[in-house]
């Protein structure tokens, strides 16, 4: 993909766990799959450069073309693993302390964090998401030492999931040393068609990547992934600094207040537009499969409403990383994308 070469419409898979082995590579593909992601929030840059040389293998089998896409993770605020504890039941109304150093002290509640930079401009009253809105936190205290939460909802915590802020403060940073290091890596390899910059919050964070791609003679389109109210602020010229945007749902829908969601992937439509870019639609596309046969009818006419705004792309995430069913999840994708893609 040079200059960024859209072959419109897209569908791309995220590989996980559920479509990591060639066999369902090579039935995504057939399926209607026209590319791939791969994150860099799990495993290390050498695992997803051997992932992506597994993609192009398996397309040069099927003498299909395929995109590439290196996801990089931006900076993460993850609640520290426990050694043998997966899961950390919880109810309504109870009391957690997140600290910023020491030990876990499950019985009590006392859990470490690791990288709390990003949730440090959270105030009394802020909300924090652990993964993506399975649980939730209401901050009741913030000190040196740590923050003072209650849980809003019965579940369980998860040690190892991320933190995200639903506050206007949250901001973070999109290109940290290890996005640095993943970038060179991937620019090393020689297997990838674009990068996806997580948190993108102005045109400064796609000019730190493009500054990288500089130092080595390598460049490669650059996807901003928007998930924030600043992105979300400075879209027009995020829109004139990037290839294309990516409307990142899943984080936006959490750092935001979430009934502005619509209203925000309209702006990132219309940027896109005006900007002369292409768009991509990510996030919670056909995961009613999960339950049902078909998507869900809402998911039917999510997916149209918005190729009819313009989406150029799509991105199914949990459907094919984890789901039970990617290949059918794709196909069913393929199907909406005939029928309302824009030519």
């Amino acid at each position: 993909m040079s200059a960024w070469q859209f072959r419109s419409p897209q569908i791309w898979f995220t590989m996980g766990p559920q479509s990591c082995e060639p066999r369902v590579v090579r039935e995504l593909l057939r399926a209607g799959a026209t590319g791939v992601r791969l994150t860099f929030s799990y495993g290390s840059a050498e695992l997803q450069c051997e992932r992506a040389r597994l993609v192009r293998s398996c397309a040069s089998e099927l003498g299909v073309d395929v995109v590439i896409i290196a996801d990089l993770q931006g900076e993460k605020c993850r609640i520290a693993c426990v050694e043998g504890c997966n899961e950390i039941p919880v109810r309504q109304g109870m009391s957690a302390r997140l600290v910023f150093a020491g030990a876990a002290d499950v019985q009590s509640l006392v859990l470490p964090l690791q990288n709390p930079g990003p949730i440090m401009t959270i105030k009394l009253g802020d909300l924090i998401i652990e993964g993506d809105g399975a649980m939730v936190f209401r901050v009741e205290d913030v000190s040196a030492e740590g923050i003072r939460v209650t849980v809003q909802t019965d579940g369980v915590i998860r040690p190892g999931r991320g933190l995200l802020a639903v506050s206007s403060a949250f901001h973070p940073n999109a290109m940290t040393q290890k996005d640095i290091s993943d970038l060179n890596a991937v620019l090393e390899c020689g297997l990838f068609d674009g990068i996806a910059v997580s948190f993108v919050a102005s045109p400064e964070d796609i000019v730190v990547a493009r500054r990288v791609m500089a130092e080595t003679g390598v460049h490669l389109p650059i996807i901003a992934k928007i998930e924030t109210e600043q992105g979300i602020s400075n879209l027009a010229e995020v829109a004139r600094a990037a290839d294309a945007l990516m409307a990142a749902r899943g984080d936006l829908a959490l750092t935001m207040n979430w009934v502005e969601l619509p209203h925000s992937v309209r702006a990132i439509a219309r940027a896109a537009r005006d900007a002369g870019k292409p768009w991509i639609l990510a996030t919670q596309l056909m995961e009613g499969l999960e339950k049902f046969s078909l998507p869900t009818r809402a998911e039917i006419c999510d997916l149209a409403q918005w190729l009819g705004c313009g989406a150029q792309g799509v991105m199914l995430s949990y459907e094919t990383a984890f789901g039970s069913k990617p290949v059918q999840a794709v196909e069913l994708t393929r199907r909406l994308v005939e029928r309302y893609g824009q030519k």
